[in-house]
């Protein structure tokens, strides 16, 4: 009886070990498809989120465009959920090598070295799924860890 028993534990433990690393392989195996992708946030829409420096005049009347290249018109201009400010939805794959030029209130904003990852939502409906987004940008060659998914931060 006790053979069997530790038998038993043993297989659990084997299984167990190999359903661990089968997980992470599978975590690392997408991180590095969210990093190694071409396009900002795998190609999915970017919000760009002014500070409350910005009013609504001013965010009305500017342009987007990815330098040299073309112009990028937002699909929707709202205001965010606190403290006054303002957001933009980006409908346009952006790749991670390209520059986003903002110009609004005679202030040129650069936005560029983007860099992709992702993360896991670990509750809700989409429990498990891994998700890439923006992990950090340059604004005027100052370093920003993104706090939002796909979420672009700009402050004056």
């Amino acid at each position: 009886m006790k053979k069997k028993t530790l038998t038993c534990f043993i297989l659990l433990g084997v299984f167990l070990a190999v359903t661990y690393c089968c997980h992470k392989i599978l975590e690392y195996y997408e991180e590095c498809n969210c990093s190694k992708n071409e396009f900002v946030a795998n190609g999915q829409n970017i919000w760009v989120e002014f500070g409350s420096s910005f009013n609504l005049s001013d965010l009305k009347a500017m342009t987007i465009e990815v330098l040299g290249k073309k112009k990028i018109k937002y699909i929707k201009l709202q205001k965010a959920n606190y403290f006054n400010r303002y957001e933009i939805l980006i409908n346009a794959k952006i790749m991670v090598s390209d520059t986003l030029l903002i110009k609004v209130r005679n202030q040129k904003i650069k936005i560029y070295d983007f860099k992709n990852g992702g993360i896991r939502q670990k509750a809700g409906q989409n429990k498990g799924v891994y998700f890439c987004g923006i992990e950090s940008y340059k604004i005027d060659s100052k370093i920003i860890d993104n706090q939002g998914l796909n979420t672009i931060y700009v402050e004056e």
